[in-house]
């Protein structure tokens, strides 16, 4: 890596932008730009820790949504029936939390957190491969 940094622009919205100031404080970031170099640099593990699920695996995906769309919720996880193990739900002020234990094909793993990922009321949504 070279010692030159890149200046890019990128639009976010305020209450996104409030979040990034919050984490920055919160997590001891001395610049928002290296706050979003660790988020990258999170994404990027995540994404080599999907690419490593292959044959029979066990994970763990973690999901939170607005409370309203808790019955889609349940649209999209259930299409994945034969791979969630356990599920356990939690509702907390208007969001939903739902913690799904998977054991099966790795590439069915991937589909559902991708989907899960891509689902416009998702506000997190995180994998553990074990």
């Amino acid at each position: 890596m070279s010692g030159f940094m890149g200046i890019i622009s990128i639009s976010v919205d305020d209450e996104t932008l409030e979040k990034m100031d919050r984490m920055k404080s919160a997590l001891g970031f001395r610049s928002r730009s290296r706050l979003v170099r660790a988020a990258v640099d999170a994404l990027e593990n995540q994404s080599d820790l999907n690419e490593r699920l292959q044959g029979v695996c066990s994970a763990a995906i973690t999901v939170t949504y607005d409370k309203h769309q808790h019955e889609a919720a349940k649209d999209v996880t259930e299409s994945f029936g034969k791979i969630v193990k356990t599920e356990f739900h939690q509702h907390n002020e208007g969001v939903c939390t739902r913690v799904l234990m998977l054991r099966g094909d790795g590439t069915e793993i991937k589909k559902l957190f991708r989907s899960l990922r891509s689902w416009r009321a998702t506000r997190s949504v995180s994998i553990s491969v074990f």
